[in-house]
This record gives C-alpha cells, sequence and structure tokens, in this order.
C-alpha cells in the first residue's frame, strides 16, 4: 500500500460514521427530550452534508494520486 493510498482511512471513517449512527439512535429511543432535540440539531445534523463532502473530496483525491502514480510509473 503506498502512502497516499486513502481507501482505508476512508473505510475506516465510514464504519465510524454508521457506528454514530447507530448509537445515535440507541439513545433518542431513551432521550427525547427538547435537550436531544438541541444536541440534535447543533451537532447531528450538521455532521452529515460535512461527512458527505469530505467523502467525495477524499474520493476525487485519491483518484488524482492514483492517476499521478500510474503517471510516474510509466516513466
Amino acid at each position: 500500500m503506498r502512502t497516499w493510498d486513502l481507501n482505508a482511512g476512508v473505510a475506516k471513517l465510514e464504519l465510524a460514521m454508521k457506528s454514530l449512527a447507530g448509537v445515535n439512535a440507541d439513545v433518542a429511543e431513551r432521550w427525547s427530550d427538547e435537550k436531544n432535540r438541541a444536541f440534535q440539531e447543533e451537532y447531528i445534523r450538521p455532521l452529515d452534508p460535512k461527512i458527505r463532502n469530505l467523502f467525495d473530496a477524499l474520493h476525487r483525491l485519491a483518484d488524482v494520486l492514483a492517476t499521478a502514480s500510474r503517471q510516474c510509473d510509466d516513466r
């Protein structure tokens, strides 16, 4: 594996986000007051679009690095 291979890191982050979603769902079953709603609005919901953007950027970066690596290997 090359040092710029991001796939393993992306996979770990995807698993962490799935784990967070599962734990959050479990907590929501027991914690359903206004404090939880405020917590969800302030901390949890804003994560989704940010993480999606991060995944998109990391996938694009991995593609660029793979292309650069192939081009360097061809020389």
